[in-house]
């Protein structure tokens, strides 16, 4: 029982002992650095150069301009694509503002592919027989071309 007491307090005070380590070394990590009047103006310069290249904040009604340009622009889409024929496509339309060129070019685009799967979907007889002169001309009840037809004449 005693081996156990002595057990818990060795690891508390190891415990303890390494707190104390990390406090110090966090003290040492924190060093003040102090820049000369020189530096300060160089670092401002190059912000100042770098600034002229950022792009100009929006106000709120440019802002608002610009959405309601967006929500018209989504609506004569919309309307586009409903004229043609291919509104269910919507989701698949990616056009920037005032593109109709591009619009345009993406509609004719997906036309062309519903035709073609058209096409592919479309009934193909299986079994169809070709037609030849002899079953024509059995069908019309004419014995002489049903003969030449077998003679190949």
């Amino acid at each position: 029982m005693d081996e156990i007491n002595n057990q818990g307090q060795q690891e508390q005070v190891k415990d303890v002992e390494e707190t104390v380590e990390e406090t110090q070394q966090n003290e040492e990590v924190v060093e003040e650095k102090t820049y000369s009047q020189e530096e300060v103006d160089v670092l401002q310069e190059q912000i100042d150069e770098l600034s002229q290249y950022k792009p100009k904040e929006l106000t709120d009604d440019e802002i608002k301009i610009q959405q309601k340009l967006e929500s018209i622009w989504q609506r004569e889409v919309a309307q586009t694509l409903k004229e043609e024929g291919v509104e269910v496509f919507a989701d698949f339309i990616n056009v920037s503002v005032d593109d109709m060129e591009t619009l345009s070019n993406q509609i004719t685009r997906l036309k062309e592919i519903i035709g073609q799967l058209e096409l592919a979907n479309g009934y193909k007889p299986t079994n169809h027989k070709q037609v030849d002169g002899y079953s024509v001309a059995k069908k019309n009840k004419d014995t002489k071309s049903m003969i030449s037809q077998k003679l190949n004449f």
